[in-house]
Order: C-alpha cells, then sequence, then structure tokens
C-alpha cells in the first residue's frame, strides 16, 4: 500500500514538473517598444500615433487601450503599428495597455495628456446635423473629426470624446461621385446606396444592430447631436415629438444597443439633453438647435403636406427655449448658441425651388414660401434673442452674419470660396458645410469663447483646413467643370 502511495506521488509529482515547464514555455515577456509617438497629446486626442516594436511582429487583430478606451482604426504592417489615439477625460501619465495572441502587456507612464486651457478644458453640444458635422447627407468618422465643435475642442485642447462611428461604415463621399452628373436625383441614389451599405455593414448573427457601428458602444459621447432633430427633439426627445427618424439617430448616438427596425418604433428614453446634462457640463454649445423647425414647417408647406405632430410655432419655441435657459442657468452651466441664418442661400434650397416649378408647382406659391421662411427667419431670431437678455449664462454667437458675409465669397489661399454649390464651403448635397465650412464656424464661436472667458484659444488655420479638403475647389477642379456642374445641379432634374 505504501509503495503504491509512494509511486503515485513520484507520478503526480512528474506530471506538477511538466505542467510548470509546458507554462513556462508559453510565456511571453512583454515586445520592447522601439519607438512610440506621441508621447505627450491633450487631453482632446484624436491624433495619429505610431509604435514600433523590437523583435516582435504584432498581428492584425492587436488592441491597444488607454484611459479605458481603445485606441481606433487600428493597422499594421511589420513591427510597426499605427492609428489614432482617443481623448482623455483626466489629464496626467497613462499606461497603454496591448493585447495580442491572447495575452497582455502594460507599458506604464507611456502617453502623457494635458490640457492647455483648465478653464475650457470640456464640453458638451447638442442640436442637429450642422452640430454633429454631417457631410453629403451622411456621418463617418472623418467627418466628425472636421465637425464645427471637433475644430474647437481640437483648438483648445479639451475633451470632445469622438469619433462614435466606425471607419467604414458610413462611406466618405469625395468628388468621384459627380461623375455620375451633378443633378440632385443622381447625387440622391450615391446616398441611397450608401445608406443601404452602412445598414449591410451592421448585420451581426442577432440583427442589424447599430452598436456594431459604433466604435465604442458604451462611450457617452459629448457631440450629442442628432441629424434631422428640432428643437423639442434636442431637448426632450423623440420619443415625445413622434419623429422615428430621429429616433433611429438618437439610438446611435446614446443608445446604441438596439436593432435598427426596432429603433425606428422605439425611441430611447430622454433625450440628448438629458445625456448632455448627466456628465455635469460647464458649458453646452449649438449652432443650429431650432434650425429644423423652420425647414420642417416650410417643406411641408410647398409640397402641401398635412402638418406632422410636433412642428413648431413660435409659442412653442419661445416656451421650449425659455426652459432650456432656465435650466441650464439654475445647473450654472454657459451656453454658447448661434442665431438663425437666411437658409434660403442654400444650393438645395435653390435647386428645390428650380425642381418645383418643373413639375409644375405654382412658382407664386414657390417664392412666396420662400419670402415666409426668411421672415419667419427674423422672427425667430427675434425671440431669442429677445430670451438670451434674460439669462446672464447665454451668448448668442452671430451666425447669421457670418454667412451673410461668407456669401459675398472670402479669399482662402488665393481662392474664391462662396455658398454656391461646389463653391468650397458647402458640400455635394447642397446643405451641410465643407471641412472648410465648418472650420469657419468653429472659429466663430472659438472668437465669442476667447471673448465671454478671457481665453486665447488659437483659431483654427483655414489655409491648412482647405488643402486638405476634399472639396476645396482646386481638388473639385480635378473631377469637373464646375460651371457645368453648377447648371445641372440648380436645373431642377
Amino acid at each position: 500500500m505504501w509503495k503504491f502511495s509512494k509511486v503515485g506521488i513520484l507520478i503526480f509529482s512528474f506530471f506538477l514538473f511538466l505542467d510548470s515547464c509546458g507554462k513556462e514555455k508559453v510565456r511571453i515577456r512583454a515586445p520592447i517598444i522601439k519607438q512610440f509617438a506621441p508621447r505627450e497629446v491633450t487631453v482632446f486626442g484624436n491624433v495619429p500615433f505610431k509604435i514600433t516594436f523590437k523583435g516582435y511582429s504584432p498581428s492584425s487583430n492587436i488592441k491597444l487601450s488607454v484611459c479605458k478606451r481603445d485606441f481606433y482604426n487600428v493597422a499594421v504592417s511589420g513591427n510597426m503599428v499605427y492609428g489614432y489615439i482617443p481623448g482623455c477625460e483626466e489629464e496626467g501619465n497613462y499606461t497603454v495597455t496591448v493585447a495580442d495572441r491572447g495575452h497582455r502587456w502594460n507599458y506604464d507612464g507611456i502617453v502623457k495628456f494635458y490640457a492647455p486651457f483648465d478653464k475650457f478644458n470640456s464640453f458638451v453640444a447638442i442640436g442637429a446635423s450642422y452640430t454633429a458635422g454631417f457631410l453629403n447627407l451622411g456621418l463617418n468618422w472623418l467627418d466628425q473629426l472636421h465637425s464645427p465643435f471637433a475644430y474647437v475642442a481640437e483648438q483648445a485642447g479639451a475633451y470632445f470624446p469622438q469619433p462614435l462611428i466606425k471607419e467604414g461604415y458610413f462611406h466618405v463621399i469625395f468628388p468621384a461621385a459627380l461623375k455620375n452628373g451633378c443633378e440632385p436625383s443622381r447625387l440622391s441614389t450615391t446616398y441611397v446606396f450608401n445608406l443601404l451599405h452602412t445598414i449591410e455593414k451592421l448585420r451581426t448573427s442577432k440583427g442589424f444592430y447599430l452598436s456594431s457601428g459604433r466604435i465604442d458602444p458604451y462611450l457617452i459621447p459629448y457631440n450629442l447631436a442628432v441629424g434631422a432633430a428640432r428643437l423639442t427633439d434636442s431637448l426632450w426627445g423623440a420619443a415625445k415629438s413622434n419623429n422615428p427618424l430621429v429616433g433611429v439617430l438618437e439610438h446611435l448616438v446614446y443608445f446604441p444597443e438596439v436593432d435598427i427596425w426596432e429603433a425606428m418604433s422605439d425611441p430611447p428614453q430622454g433625450s440628448p439633453f438629458n445625456v448632455a446634462l448627466s456628465v455635469n457640463p460647464r458649458y453646452i454649445l449649438t449652432v443650429d438647435l431650432f434650425a429644423n423647425d423652420l425647414l420642417y414647417w416650410h417643406f411641408a408647406q410647398l409640397f402641401n403636406m398635412p402638418l406632422s405632430p410636433g412642428i413648431t410655432p413660435e409659442e412653442k419655441l419661445k416656451e421650449d427655449l425659455e426652459q432650456f435657459f432656465e435650466i441650464t442657468h439654475k445647473k450654472g452651466i454657459k451656453v454658447f448658441i448661434s442665431d438663425l441664418p437666411d437658409i434660403t442661400v442654400l444650393p438645395a434650397i435653390k435647386a428645390l425651388k428650380n425642381y418645383l416649378t418643373n413639375i409644375g408647382f405654382d412658382k407664386v406659391k414657390i417664392n412666396e414660401e420662400l419670402y415666409n421662411l426668411q421672415d419667419d427667419t427674423v422672427k425667430y431670431n427675434k425671440i431669442f434673442y429677445s430670451l438670451a437678455l434674460k439669462f446672464d449664462n447665454v451668448y448668442p454667437v452671430p451666425f447669421s452674419k457670418e454667412v451673410e458675409r461668407i456669401s459675398r465669397g472670402v479669399t482662402i489661399a488665393g481662392q474664391r470660396y462662396d455658398l454656391d454649390f461646389l463653391g468650397g464651403l458647402i458640400g455635394l448635397d447642397g446643405i451641410h458645410p465643407t471641412w472648410t465650412g465648418y472650420a469657419l464656424i468653429g472659429n466663430l464661436f472659438i472668437r465669442r469663447i476667447n471673448k465671454v472667458l478671457g481665453l486665447n484659444i488659437p483659431e483654427v488655420d483655414i489655409e491648412k483646413i482647405a488643402e486638405v479638403d476634399p472639396l476645396s475647389p482646386w481638388e473639385l477642379r480635378k473631377v469637373v467643370d464646375i460651371d457645368l456642374c453648377r447648371k445641372e445641379f440648380y436645373s431642377g432634374k
């Protein structure tokens, strides 16, 4: 009995020894980082990085994280890794975690985050598509980094976590789309196919989940703007205003764990404003908080559509704005909010006028409705400015004057830019600004913020943005005859 036990113990010890040897064999030391750049970034982040490993070739599935956020758009080439460093909410030296082939390694204090302007180190944004950074009727990771308030955050080095959308989920529509023709109908086909591509990319084994298109589904974004949102949508939510399209986009922004078809019938509870308040902001910025309220109304009038619930009459606008200002005033939040420009200067409005004329609408009625749109813009602005005078936390930003200025044309790097179709400041949809256009809006807010807060946040270098803008006049001229393209766009087809 004793001998058997002794032999058993020896065998058991032998296998323990083999097991420990096996474990020793698979243990891998942390790869040596030969180069990591940059080492210091502002809390805004969103800057390209490069890591070079010594004697180690990472897999294509390598993941890196810092401040509990993953690096994004990561790519591997040999022993080098490229991508973007995310932002970080707090200043300090941070550990970078690398996960690859089932192993995790920590590199202490490898990245330092700092905030150049402590008085303005974070803010939130609410509003519609201009605030979000839409371009060509879409939103993608790259355009989000060229939204007006991404520019403000970048210049101030403020925490403004984005982008939200994964690379490749929403196509970046470049001038090449114009090769198929410049009529709005042809461009619309491009947008439709882009949308179908996006929906297909969202497919998972469980359904078409919006979260599969997000870089970090659990991130609370600080840019809470929702495309097509009206004032009531932004403040109280699509669930209360009965707006299915806005409901889907609200899900994408702050509650993405839902199937896209379910999102259409079940908007998230709360609102962008509620989510904004949850992060206790010191500042709220918006450029188009009540622009869609006018557009919904007058488009309904032009097309003889019955007015849907939630369209904003003047009394409702006044009531909602006043509540917004009162809530932010009580919470000590400063609001930088633009007035409403003349929307009829947009190329899409001019093309729409010709389209309606071509299909038989009364030209007198069309002109009358566009005049009413301008008149109601003045009325909306009077309500806005009268309320702003009552609250010392509300700082109006004169967007209407800026649009009036640039509509006459501006010179950037020796080139003329204007608000005409393909004029360099408005995108291919004739509605949303280009990167250069958004940069001008960003500078408008930076000037106002500097004046109010006594800061010296540097303005965006417009010429540098114009150099890389895919919709700059000189880039467009490489693809199309701009004059001919304008005739097609305004033809009303």
